[in-house]
């Protein structure tokens, strides 16, 4: 089947639809999209000390137990956040049963992410060695290799940022939908074929909102740190916490958004800006 890339909702439009659902339900999205960055914030605390001053030395010191705080963090922050799209597409009707639900996909995101990762790392590898191989056949032509390293770096980047396009719809095929793994990552780039100017647009739209809220929070979170430190430098480690509501508020700008493309995307551009007897607008569009 194909779509009429005209009937799909522009960027501003998916932003509406974004901001009605988030006005609709914040505070569960709140909570959902909190919760991994909360465990992170408490596990690298109970292990390392709440001082963000003074964890980076622990961790360097624990090697070892740092890598397991990640991996568990990792799998935590893959739950809270299969629990969230689950809940902002109504497969879930409550916290309870969207985390529930969100446990059966954790094994299908650590998957498709082990996949990317692996098919990423050998293409940059191939071009690397492509990259050595050509300079040093020319080792005598200082410019020359010089050239083809920068051409080579930005093949690299064009080559990574490509992925990141093509994949960014993956997440929601792999918590939405039962397709095979593989399934999931041509579906995501049929979603983006034809449309791949457009949705480098969304994401650098996204990208400049969450920047925008991540610089704001820091500049506060940054100004309380040194209130603190100077005032009462044992309650240093407790302001860290506030990096939590930040990032759960960077992350339901960037999910609930992106979930509302997605939809716009998977039902063919019939999704609307429209709210009809007073059913929250992403509803649509979500059954597979």
């Amino acid at each position: 089947m194909t779509n009429n890339e005209n009937s799909y909702l522009t960027i501003s439009e998916i932003f509406s639809l974004a901001w009605q659902e988030i006005k609709e339900r914040f505070v569960p999205f709140f909570l959902l999209a909190g919760l991994g960055i909360f465990i992170n914030w408490l596990l690298s605390g109970l292990c390392f000390g709440f001082n963000p001053l003074t964890q980076g030395n622990a961790q360097q010191i624990n090697p070892i137990l740092a890598l397991l705080v990640s991996l568990i963090s990792a799998l935590v922050g893959m739950w809270s956040s299969a629990a969230l799209v689950l809940y902002i597409c109504k497969r879930a009707e409550n916290i309870k049963e969207a985390l529930l639900m969100g446990l059966t996909r954790i094994w299908r995101l650590l998957l498709g992410s082990v996949i990317l990762i692996v098919a990423l790392t050998i293409a940059v590898a191939v071009l690397l060695f492509l990259m050595i191989g050509g300079m040093a056949l020319i080792s005598d032509y200082t410019a020359l290799a010089v050239l083809i390293g920068v051409v080579f770096i930005l093949l690299i980047l064009a080559a990574s940022f490509t992925a990141v396009v093509y994949c960014l719809f993956l997440p929601y095929k792999l918590i939405l939908t039962q397709d095979p793994i593989f399934a999931c990552f041509t579906g995501s780039f049929a979603l983006v074929k034809g449309n791949f100017w457009r949705t480098c647009g969304y994401l650098l739209v996204i990208s400049l909102i969450v920047f925008v809220v991540g610089t704001l929070g820091s500049v506060v979170v940054g100004i309380f740190s040194v209130l603190f430190a100077l005032v009462m430098p044992a309650l240093v480690g407790v302001v860290a916490f506030l990096w939590v509501p930040l990032g759960a508020l960077m992350a339901v700008a960037f999910q609930v958004s992106t979930v509302a493309l997605y939809l716009d995307r998977n039902s063919g551009g019939t999704q609307t800006t429209e709210q009809q007897d007073n059913t929250p607008s992403l509803e649509q569009g979500t059954q597979q």
